[in-house]
């Protein structure tokens, strides 16, 4: 048996999406912090606040990913 991930596309954006998984493991901080170094900008903050930042194609794509 092969194991297969199955990513979601642009539409599937919400709002805090990444904020358990930010608050539950180590290694999600890591990647978080590190997207942050190669974005010039906070993706944390787009993705965990209320605002409609997050469906802003600029900022959706590497929200996603």
């Amino acid at each position: 048996m092969k194991t297969n991930f199955i990513f979601p596309g642009q539409g599937s954006q919400y709002n805090h999406m990444g904020k358990k998984l930010y608050n539950k493991f180590d290694y999600a901080k890591k990647l978080f912090n590190k997207s942050n170094d190669i974005l010039k900008y906070d993706i944390k903050k787009i993705c965990f606040s209320n605002t409609d930042d997050i469906h802003k194609t600029i900022y959706t794509q590497p929200a996603i990913f």
